[in-house]
């Protein structure tokens, strides 16, 4: 089904070109020099979302391409000394017969990325899964092993269901997964909901025997980011202009739904080493992301990290960051051992800030 152009331009506005190779990037490239108490990890792309690798000493992290959704990718960035590396993924082979309906790989010079998913197979062996809206709106999936030169080989995809248009994916212990839906494309009155507070968008769950299937209780205003607990039976997922984090039961009927308010656009979620949620988003008017969203230059917004606690859903703000001229509008953020690492969306850089400085840890 053909997508109306309006329709996709609106749903984009809710959305927060490097070429891919090999060849590790040099810090002094460009200006990397700290502004104030900010630190950066420079010559990276719009590094919307980004995870620690389990037992490496990798982060990944997507590449959200221009403005005009192209130029996308991943990079990985060593934990040990920071250096930057465009991770092109290997997409000439066959893919995985649980992906049965997956029509192929996608278009190399299409491919985009934005949230990311990694599952631990161990022995230096993952999954990846990342939501891409390059050429197709699709989730694909990966196998990223880091045994010796890291290489990321594609092995499936799940085509979104149109006319919808995905944000965020979290694997599930099945070889399954979910990803929120934004909202409906073809929805002329989805964005206005979205801005008033009420429901525009759901999860979606994928498994290999059921394909696509609604996560009830899912729906939310602007659906965004979303991390399920390791067992797959809850679900926490950020309404953005609600902004609130949610948690909701999965496979429970009937099911229970629980939200926390956190004070500003929240947009992805991650997990801390000590089991609590880390919320990342925009202190501003939604009117400002629409403007961020049609330029390339880096988003002049303020960032607010904030920890959830998955028990008592209770919230704590730990970072409100004025933009600096380098950085600003962050995206996610995750703990990478005395720092806190955050992506952006309108960036070419990761800012990182010492824990010490935070007041949580």
């Amino acid at each position: 089904m053909k997508l109306a152009t309006k329709s996709l331009l609106k749903i984009a506005l809710l959305l927060a070109t490097l070429q891919s190779t090999y060849v590790v990037w040099a810090q002094g490239s460009v200006d990397c020099k700290d502004e104030g108490h900010l630190g950066y990890i420079c010559s990276l792309n719009n590094p919307e979302d980004l995870i620690q690798v389990e037992g490496s000493s990798w982060v990944i992290t997507s590449n959200m391409g221009d403005k005009t959704w192209s130029g996308g990718g991943f990079y990985l960035v060593s934990t040990r000394d920071k250096s930057v590396r465009p991770l092109k993924p290997d997409l000439s082979g066959a893919k995985a017969a649980i992906y049965k309906d997956c029509p192929g790989p996608p278009e190399a010079n299409k491919l985009q990325s934005h949230g990311l998913s990694v599952r631990n197979e161990g022995n230096g062996k993952h999954v990846v899964y990342s939501v891409n809206h390059g050429g197709r709106r699709s989730v694909e999936i990966y196998d990223l092993d880091v045994t010796g030169e890291p290489k990321l080989t594609w092995k499936g995809c799940a085509v979104a269901p149109a006319p919808l248009f995905f944000n965020s994916v979290a694997h599930l212990p099945n070889e399954g997964f979910v990803a929120t839906v934004l909202a409906n494309a073809e929805d002329p009155k989805a964005v206005e909901r979205a801005i008033e507070g009420l429901p525009s968008g759901f999860v979606l769950e994928w498994s290999p025997a059921a394909g696509w299937t609604t996560v009830p209780g899912s729906e939310l205003p602007g659906n965004n980011g979303i991390v399920a607990s390791r067992d797959g039976k809850t679900l926490y997922v950020a309404g953005y202009t609600s902004q609130t984090v949610n948690k909701i039961s999965r496979g429970r009927v009937p099911y229970s739904k629980q939200a926390v308010r956190i004070g500003f656009l929240v947009d992805n979620l991650r997990w801390t080493p000590d089991g609590k949620i880390l919320a990342v988003g925009h202190v501003t008017q939604f009117s400002k992301i629409q403007e961020c969203i049609r330029s390339d230059a880096v988003c002049p917004v303020t960032t607010g990290v904030a920890v959830v606690d998955p028990e008592t859903m209770k919230a704590e703000t730990l970072v409100v960051q004025p933009n600096t001229k380098n950085f600003g509008g962050g995206t996610s953020a995750i703990v990478v051992g005395e720092e806190l690492w955050i992506g952006a969306f309108r960036a070419q850089r990761i800012g990182t800030i010492k824990l010490k400085d935070l007041p949580r840890f």
